[in-house]
């Protein structure tokens, strides 16, 4: 059992330093490295990073679709502010989901932005 299936921790330091000397020009021992796991592990990072960026999208809209359908004066005042400063973050995060990015830059410029709300420049 490798310490990745015990210790995924003690795994990803030991592969972040073996990964950094070899980057260095420093010769390895392949069979050091655990590429079929470090492998994984990236493609993991961006898929986590586009289920972030799908999900604060998601979030925005929802609060959006909320202030436009309530006929309620309360609790949209809770509403209002939440959607601008979590839609300013959605570039931030497309740029590192890079795959994502048109989706972001729909939520930023296309028709949810041109909700009354969406004063944000």
């Amino acid at each position: 059992m490798s310490d990745y299936d015990s210790d995924i921790l003690a795994w990803s330091e030991r592969q972040s330093a073996l990964l950094h000397r070899l980057a260095d020009g420093e010769r390895l021992n392949d069979t050091d490295l655990d590429w079929p796991n470090i492998a994984e592990e990236i493609a993991a990072v961006g898929r986590s990073e586009r289920a972030a960026l799908s999900s604060h999208i998601a979030n925005v809209i929802e609060h959006l679709i909320k202030l436009e359908t309530s006929p309620a004066v309360e609790p949209r005042a809770g509403w209002e502010p939440q959607p601008v400063p979590r839609r300013r973050d959605c570039p931030t995060m497309a740029a590192r989901a890079a795959p994502c990015r048109g989706s972001a830059q729909t939520a930023r410029t296309g028709t949810v932005d041109r909700h009354p709300v969406g004063h944000v420049q």
